[in-house]
């Protein structure tokens, strides 16, 4: 049933008996079983995962960084971390295409781990090279429902000597139809050790107004279909508005995702809106890239 809540395709859930067997982080339990990756038969999904555990095995999966801009300044104050599986034939899978497969054979906890420490080692790079960017990386429960995950965080940081505001933690509202208590849990105690905590999609599915109150959060990451219509809908755009004033009211900072064009980026600034997010600013590049392309941008902007 919590699986069916949390996904967002039109799928049937099934049950299975290996959903009882817990992983080290409690993959199965948490999330049970998910349909193959749509266009996937049985035999194809099998040699997906057998593919996939070996990129785990051999960390295969790369990282690509989307930049974050203040939109008043129009320097950019960050980015976003996202999962990119390389293939032999020289495309590239994004998460949608094998994070079923994750779910659904308990690889979460590996991953987590994976671009926990590819985002943190991209990071110590870029500080050695003379640019201090945070990077948020998104995790999915019940990596963040795990008490062991604070832990785990504050050693990756420490081994690599970087501070916690070197580090982002973006949750999606899924995570919260089950152990929520866990998860506060988890999450006061990584802000109390100096880490952000960020609501990732805001808007994207059954947002409550409880989390912007209840949790100890520090950013609202607005989901971009939250954000497409307010140049054609007043209503929309109203409502964005309203948001992102309850937003700092309780000290929070807004940030807008999907900005697109210049009229969508000279809005959501109007709005109130704090760092923006997209194509408009950026595309998602490669460690390298995106050192290079931060240093010239800082070097415009002095």
């Amino acid at each position: 049933m919590y699986s069916a809540k949390r996904s967002r395709a039109r799928v049937v859930q099934t049950y299975s008996p290996e959903t009882q067997l817990l992983t080290e982080v409690d993959d199965k339990r948490l999330f049970g079983p998910t349909a193959p990756p749509p266009g996937l038969g049985a035999a194809e999904s099998i040699q997906l995962l057998g593919r996939l555990r070996s990129a785990i095995d051999e960390a295969a999966l790369t990282l690509a960084y989307q930049p974050k801009f203040d939109l008043q300044t129009g320097r950019i104050v960050g980015v976003e971390a996202l999962l990119r599986w390389p293939q032999p034939d020289g495309t590239v899978l994004v998460p949608e295409a094998f994070l079923p497969l994750v779910r659904r054979h308990g690889l979460m906890g590996q991953i987590t781990q994976l671009v926990i420490g590819k985002a943190l080692d991209d990071a110590l790079a870029w500080r050695r090279a003379g640019l201090e960017l945070p990077i948020a990386v998104n995790l999915f429960a019940p990596s963040v429902a795990n008490i062991a995950l604070p832990a785990t965080i504050t050693h990756a940081l420490a081994e690599r000597g970087l501070p916690p505001t070197a580090l982002t933690v973006e949750i999606t509202e899924e995570l919260f139809l089950d152990s929520t208590e866990r998860t506060r849990a988890v999450l006061e105690e990584l802000q109390s050790n100096g880490i952000r905590i960020a609501i990732d999609d805001f808007g994207s599915g059954y947002s409550a107004l409880s989390y912007l109150r209840d949790l100890p959060i520090d950013e609202v990451k607005l989901d971009r279909s939250f954000i497409a219509p307010v140049l054609v809908d007043a209503r929309a755009a109203a409502v964005v508005r309203a948001v992102v004033d309850l937003a700092h009211v309780l000290d929070l900072t807004v940030v807008v995702e999907g900005v697109e064009d210049a009229e969508t980026a000279a809005l959501v600034r109007e709005l109130g809106c704090d760092v923006g997010q997209g194509y408009f600013y950026g595309v998602p590049l490669p460690p390298d890239e995106l050192l290079g392309a931060a240093v010239r941008k800082l070097r415009a902007t002095h």
